[in-house]
């Protein structure tokens, strides 16, 4: 997987990461995945779970399959650094079943200490 993304990174190297999560969590499944991340920040704000995440995604059918991202040329991705220079959000559409899904998963990356902080806030419809 990617390294985390700093607040140097260009867009496409944060970008690269968000691909990098998703391709490990193909690999390696939601558990794992979800694992690499940071407990969202804020109020009403927590980890995802399994069976969130796959009820979410009963929409698909029951074979559904999250899909490489390189493999899926027409994926809307999104960058957008927060005014205050403390790091950035990213929006990027989830691959299901060989194609861009209606679901964004949406991404906090913030500088806190030494380190980045990355969390998946929310996987929804736009």
């Amino acid at each position: 997987m990617n390294p985390r993304p700093t607040l140097a990174s260009t867009d496409q190297e944060i970008i690269d990461f968000v691909s990098s999560w998703i391709d490990h969590l193909i690999r390696e499944g939601y558990e794992s995945a979800i694992a690499l991340l940071d407990d969202p920040i804020g109020a009403n704000r927590r980890k995802w779970t399994k069976e969130e995440w796959d009820q979410e995604l009963e929409c698909y059918g029951e074979a559904a399959s999250i899909t490489p991202p390189l493999t899926v040329p027409d994926l809307q991705t999104d960058v957008y650094r927060y005014n205050d220079g403390s790091g950035f959000a990213v929006d990027y559409d989830l691959p299901v079943n060989g194609r861009r899904s209606d679901h964004t998963l949406q991404f906090d990356f913030r500088a806190i200490g030494s380190g980045m902080y990355v969390a998946l806030n929310n996987l929804h419809v736009l």
